[in-house]
């Protein structure tokens, strides 16, 4: 006789199952948030630091980029982290790794030694973030999948929160502590510790909430991850209208990076080299809270843009408002306002309008890759993007140094022209629609 199962059997299936969903999406945000801790940690606040330190813009932007480097590379992770098992505990502990990176930082921070040991400890917590960051996009996909594309948004609004709070209270801290204790490097140090704890005290509440059984269940040795990545990559880069789409994504992005990490040197900088001579509080309340908050916001009003009229009609709007903006800069170029209100406002405009454009950006990527392989291509396009982070943070310094404030901002704006007409790219291959 066929045993039937109790309602009740069924209530407690029901309600295991919502835990581990709950579990999940706690996940979600958590990796969001700490995949933005470290991304700003290596590529804004390490090169405030050095320029703080008296590192000259050309090497402060150089040596910085240079810790992109594993994130450009980051597909290379890829055949290792899918053959882990438990890959729940080696994420929380690349995050702890991560963490005693950040107070390795903290603890070299001495003003007789040569700057190596923190060039070590900056070098190792970028392997650790890359192979972190490829990691919790893995893990996300096992999560969510690609049954919820309107979690996008939430995801990159946390990025950006992160963003803005790791480098507003690093920058602030730092800054207040220059001011009461006049070591510089000291309060960096306090800085990188402050950052260290607030990774650590994610790693433990991702630990709390881990979610059982989320695991693979298939398995692959690494030789067969490693041929299918070669088989993948070659497939990408022997077609001619791939290398068009990546040249669109390096070029729509590059000036953004540019702006970034120009800007907060420019901020930062003294008045007789053509800077706004900001302290570090000042430099995160303008660029850091109000600047990355209205990025925020652009993005979530052009994310609803979208989802509600379609790209097509949102995307002249959204090229415009992420291109013509960057006009304000040179005024602030030119201009010097002594005002902290009116420089705010600029970075403020700016930067609304780069998030309601990376939004139709974010969307077309998306619209681009339906009906591909989408954790493999998803890699790509990061990949891509941090090719750009790498370009802009080798020549900015090296065009600000050499060309000044106002010529830089001039190719900023040619930058942004460029950005504007890269769409064009894709026309002209034939490529503006996705395979189906």
């Amino acid at each position: 006789m066929k045993k039937r199962r109790h309602p009740a059997g069924r209530a407690v299936a029901a309600g295991k199952a919502t835990a581990k969903s709950c579990r999940a999406w706690l996940w979600v945000p958590l990796l969001s948030f700490a995949r933005g801790i470290v991304l700003v940690a290596l590529m804004s606040v390490a090169m405030v630091m050095f320029k703080r330190l008296g590192v000259s813009n050309t090497w402060a932007s150089f040596g910085t980029a240079l810790l992109s480097l594993p994130f450009v590379f980051r597909q290379l992770f890829h055949p290792i982290v899918i053959v882990l098992p438990g890959r729940g505990w080696w994420l929380v502990g690349s995050q702890v790794a991560f963490c005693l990176s950040m107070f390795g930082v903290a603890w070299s921070l001495d003003p007789k030694g040569d700057g190596s040991a923190v060039w070590v400890c900056l070098s190792l917590a970028s392997l650790v973030g890359a192979f972190h960051d490829v990691l919790s996009g893995d893990f996300c996909n096992s999560l969510i999948g690609n049954r919820k594309p309107s979690r996008l948004s939430e995801a990159v609004s946390l990025a950006l929160l992160a963003a803005g709070l790791g480098l507003g209270i690093t920058l602030m801290i730092a800054g207040d502590m220059e001011v009461l204790t006049r070591d510089v490097e000291d309060s960096w140090g306090l800085a990188f510790k402050v950052l260290a704890f607030v990774m650590l005290l994610v790693a433990v509440l991702m630990a709390i909430s881990l979610p059982y059984g989320m695991e693979r269940i298939e398995h692959l040795s690494f030789g067969e991850e490693w041929s299918g990545l070669v088989n993948d990559v070659r497939r990408w880069w022997t077609n001619s209208h791939q290398w068009a789409f990546a040249l669109f994504v390096v070029i729509a992005s590059l000036h953004e990076f540019f702006v970034w990490k120009g800007v907060l040197m420019f901020l930062g900088d003294p008045g007789s080299i053509g800077g706004l001579s900001l302290g570090p509080q000042e430099v995160a309340f303008a660029q850091s809270t109000l600047g990355v908050f209205a990025m925020m916001v652009g993005f979530l009003i052009g994310h609803a843009a979208v989802r509600r009229d379609g790209l097509r009609r949102w995307v002249l709007p959204m090229i415009l408002l992420a291109t013509v903006p960057d006009a304000l800069l040179l005024y602030l170029a030119y201009f010097m306002p002594s005002s902290l209100s009116v420089v705010s406002a600029c970075l403020m405009a700016e930067s609304l309008g780069c998030g309601f454009g990376m939004a139709g950006f974010v969307s077309y990527v998306r619209y681009y890759g339906r009906g591909r392989h989408l954790p493999g291509y998803g890699d790509s396009c990061l990949a891509l993007l941090m090719l750009s982070v790498l370009l802009a943070g080798v020549f900015t310094g090296i065009v600000q140094d050499v060309f000044g404030y106002r010529r830089f901002f001039i190719l900023v704006v040619l930058l942004s022209v460029l950005a504007a007409l890269s769409p064009l790219l894709l026309r002209l291959t034939g490529k503006s629609r996705p395979n189906k």
